[in-house]
């Protein structure tokens, strides 16, 4: 029970880590164009 609570709290860190950086690329993007 404890070791599924972790996993889930990995993904959801991972889901707003690979999300914050989606955006500051395309705010790059946006930027330079």
């Amino acid at each position: 029970m404890m070791l599924n609570n972790y996993i889930i709290l990995y993904y959801i860190i991972l889901y707003y880590i690979i999300l914050y950086y989606i955006i500051l690329y395309y705010m790059n993007l946006y930027i330079i164009s």
